[in-house]
């Protein structure tokens, strides 16, 4: 489990953990869930959503939309040890919450989740990132684990399915952004750059932060796993390596 990504370079780095399941004492058993979500358009940040990450050496891709994302394999849970504690995307985890951790889907996102041998199923909001075992896809929290009887056992055959919010996941566009500057003309030149490479030309967004003009240079919009995947490689090719998503709400 990760209490804070290894980010890239735009992102202070932090200290990487990893979870493992819990033994919760009958005091601090539950009879049922609290903070049961409510599936809504949550606006995705820049904590816990780099483009990828590398930890221990292998790397993760993370997809920008949860859009059509169906998966099966071992859940896992995490409790006591990380209950207080922050999550990937700077939230504070409660193990009586009904969320989950993730390694690909993007921070925040909602799925449900299906025990595999009993067909108990839950909605949870992803808003961590792990298990970082190998046999593992979700790390779900005590409350989840409780409600879809994994507690005991500690793991459990599931299958997660992304759903999408009332008003659908359609309605928010990521942007790739290649770079900041204090300088516009750095700026200009690397916006040149890209679209001399035959891709779109990227846009420059000016903003204020802590009393200095900042020049963010952004390719897209784009809508798709796809469409970002494969801009991800034409900016490689040139030797943009290190890209982050940022998202607009569409108009």
């Amino acid at each position: 489990m990760l209490c804070a990504l290894l980010l890239n370079a735009c992102i202070n780095k932090q200290p990487i953990q990893e979870s493992n399941n819990a033994t919760v004492t009958p005091a601090e058993k539950i009879v049922k869930p609290i903070n049961k979500p409510i599936v809504s358009v949550d606006n995705q940040t820049s904590a816990g959503n780099p483009s990828s990450y590398v930890l221990w050496g292998k790397k993760y891709q993370v997809l920008p939309f949860s859009n059509d994302f169906k998966e099966r394999g071992i859940a896992s849970w995490y409790g006591p040890d990380f209950h207080g504690k922050k999550t990937s995307n700077g939230e504070i985890y409660n193990m009586y919450g009904m969320t989950a951790a993730h390694k690909r889907l993007p921070i925040p996102s909602y799925v449900r989740v299906t025990n595999l041998k009993n067909g108990h199923a839950v909605i949870l909001r992803i808003n961590d990132r792990g298990p970082f075992h190998e046999d593992r896809v979700i790390d779900l929290s005590y409350a989840a684990a409780q409600e879809l009887d994994v507690h005991e056992a500690g793991t459990e055959w599931v299958e997660i399915e992304a759903i999408d919010s009332e008003h659908g996941q359609n309605h928010v566009s990521v942007y790739l952004q290649i770079g900041v500057f204090g300088n516009e003309n750095n700026a200009k030149n690397l916006q040149t750059k890209v679209a001399a490479n035959q891709m779109p030309k990227p846009r420059i967004k000016t903003v204020s932060h802590a009393g200095k003009i900042m020049y963010k240079v952004q390719l897209g919009p784009f809508y798709t796993n796809q469409e970002v995947n494969k801009f991800n490689q034409k900016l490689a090719q040139i030797g943009i390596h290190e890209t982050r998503y940022v998202t607009d709400k569409k108009k």
